[in-house]
């Protein structure tokens, strides 16, 4: 048999009716609902439904209608791709499928990935602070430590033998911690991730690596986002079922507001607001509750909006 030739029965051109257009858009749609499956499964943060959510997100948000969620975005490739058979005009069910599947391919190019930027490294103040100062010891319990306040500037305590004092910064250093100081180093934030099933730095890679604990923090007010465990300046560390991060986000307002979304597998997918103040911030604990639900479709469930 030759290429393209099929046995059974083929109409004529203009014998195509309704419940032929209907079935045909069908498999069209159902081509791209696959093709959307395989792209958030295995393309893992870079998916480019991940980006055209954030531009619906965008124009539903002008609109004032919310954040529509991922599957919101499915739902419309899914009828595009129905709608594409006026154009295409494919013959078969198995045609209109492949053109479903390979029309998703080629709109995904028009979306860059956005994995989002890399965590700064801590606040320094051009006086670094001694490492052990920014977690608390292994022997100690999971609390960050204390703060106190100098002047209007907060330090964390070290956590010598003792009674605690703080880092030691000379007079003339102190003297530079300006307001404009304060505005070129931005917000510093300290965050604990809590992950109330527990959690090992095994896990922790593991779990980055394939996907299946993921970050985010967005800055409203500059628009700016970071990925929080693909950072490169962060400090961060695992202890006691807890993730502690201590960061700077760029900014010169004296306040902004920011967003973390946490993703983990066996967990539910957190949205958490900080309002931050240049300078040291208080701590920002996020505690993150079991679900049984697979992260893929809590993740259709959700608006991705940064």
């Amino acid at each position: 048999m030759a290429y393209g030739e099929r046995k059974g029965a083929r109409k004529d051109p203009g014998d195509y009716g309704v419940f032929d257009m209907l079935g045909l858009g069908i498999a069209a749609s159902f081509g791209i609902a696959v093709a959307t499956f395989f792209d958030l499964t295995q393309s893992d943060e870079t998916s480019a439904l991940f980006v055209f959510n954030k531009w619906l997100a965008t124009v539903t948000q002008i609109l004032g209608l919310g954040n529509i969620p991922l599957y919101g975005v499915v739902l419309i490739l899914m009828a595009i791709g129905a709608a594409s058979i006026l154009y295409f005009q494919p013959v078969t069910f198995r045609g209109a499928f492949a053109q479903g599947f390979g029309a998703l391919a080629a709109i995904m190019t028009l979306a860059p990935s956005n994995l989002g930027g890399a965590m700064p490294a801590p606040i320094d103040f051009n006086q670094p602070l001694d490492p052990s100062s920014a977690f608390p010891s292994m022997e100690e319990d999971d609390a960050w430590p204390e703060e106190e306040t100098l002047e209007g500037i907060s330090f964390p305590l070290r956590q010598d033998q003792g009674a605690p004092s703080l880092v030691p910064v000379s007079s003339a250093t102190a003297a530079l911690m300006t307001t404009a100081a304060l505005q070129q180093n931005g917000y510093s934030i300290r965050m604990k991730v809590v992950f109330t099933e527990g959690i090992d730095k095994t896990q922790l890679h593991d779990m980055i690596r394939k996907g299946t604990l993921r970050g985010k923090l967005h800055n409203e007010a500059t628009k700016a986002t970071f990925n929080i465990f693909r950072n490169t300046g962060a400090n961060l560390n695992v202890r006691n079922n807890t993730i502690y991060l201590a960061s700077r986000i760029p900014g010169r307002a004296d306040s902004a507001n920011l967003v973390t979304r946490i993703e983990a597998e066996g967990y539910r997918i957190v949205e958490s607001r900080f309002s931050a103040t240049l300078g040291v911030n208080p701590v920002w604990t996020i505690r993150l509750q079991p679900s049984n639900t697979p992260l893929i479709f809590q993740r259709l469930n959700r608006p991705y909006w940064f």
